[in-house]
């Protein structure tokens, strides 16, 4: 079904007074959106890939949900983390561990913290705890999502992207910047390159956008886990001026973000995915990548933020 999706893709944006076409033209980068609410949609690029940076943490909490229906784990499943648990970038969990020192969460503690604030290291600890990467590469596989790929935990992911390897050092604060600081400008520039090109970690809207629909629809979990995790997203604090800011009210929106870093004025990805639901049980589900981009996040932010209004749909 979703391939008849496209089918309907002009009718729709023809309808907006700022259609998707426009939008990606004045975009300075790639600007890939799936919008649809199961029936009708409107794309723009939808199928090229893009990366997916932090986007990939809702995935492993839906595989942490998936494991939960399978009763492999329980929301209220304890783990004690402690200092060789620590990933990269963003953190907050970080803070409650050091040198000798551990914290306990649960795996609903867990899943708050990657995808509401975007904590790598609570999202490579859930990666951990339900085996390893492959773990949710089989998520996906069972489910049959295809374009949609999560090959690497944060740790791995955010050094690559840069061109180092994982290091234990990183774990102290200021090695890892000391290191990349001292990178020639052309490795940096090689590496962005290689990570422009890499298929890993990545995912086409169109691709997303059935991840989204299967779980708007009850389709890819409990009716309990489903409702967790919207309720989760629905939580999420990163970027509220990207798609939250223009998502209509009644509507509920939750969302996940996702962004890289900056090299030679280009960010590869700034994203934000997410699933608008309103008190009759519709749902639409959004998905807007803005790749290899020059200029300031805030152009970039504003650009999606245009999206809903650009796709049709809330009038």
């Amino acid at each position: 079904m979703l391939a008849s999706f496209l089918l309907a893709t002009l009718v729709i944006t023809q309808k907006s007074p700022q259609n998707l076409a426009q939008l990606d033209a004045t975009t300075p980068g790639r600007l890939g959106v799936f919008v649809t609410d199961g029936k009708r949609v409107a794309a723009s690029r939808p199928d090229e890939r893009f990366s997916l940076q932090s986007v990939m943490k809702l995935v492993v909490a839906m595989a942490a949900f998936d494991a939960i229906d399978r009763g492999k784990l329980t929301l209220a499943t304890k783990f004690t983390v402690g200092y060789e648990d620590m990933s990269m970038s963003h953190q907050p969990l970080a803070a409650r561990v050091g040198p000798g020192k551990t914290t306990v969460v649960t795996v609903r503690e867990l899943i708050e913290l990657a995808v509401q604030q975007s904590d790598s290291m609570a999202a490579d600890v859930l990666v951990d705890k339900l085996g390893g990467i492959s773990a949710v590469q089989s998520f996906l596989r069972r489910n049959k999502i295809s374009n949609v790929r999560v090959d690497r935990t944060e740790r791995i992911l955010q050094c690559e992207t840069v061109g180092v390897k994982w290091k234990p050092s990183f774990r102290v604060e200021g090695v890892y910047d000391k290191e990349v600081a001292a990178m020639p400008a052309k490795a940096r520039t090689a590496a962005q390159r290689r990570y422009m090109a890499d298929v890993r970690d990545t995912a086409t809207p169109h691709g997303f956008a059935g991840l989204l629909v299967k779980l708007a629809s009850g389709k890819l979990l409990s009716k309990i886990s489903t409702e967790e995790l919207l309720k989760v997203m629905e939580g999420t604090e990163t970027y509220p001026e990207r798609l939250a800011n223009s998502v209509p009210a009644p509507w509920k929106f939750g969302h996940k973000t996702g962004s890289s870093g900056t090299w030679n004025g280009m960010a590869v990805a700034t994203n934000d995915v997410g699933v608008a639901r309103d008190s009759s049980g519709r749902f639409v589900v959004i998905i807007c990548f803005v790749g290899d981009a020059k200029g300031e996040m805030a152009a970039r932010n504003a650009t999606i933020s245009k999206v809903p209004g650009a796709s049709g749909f809330f009038k």
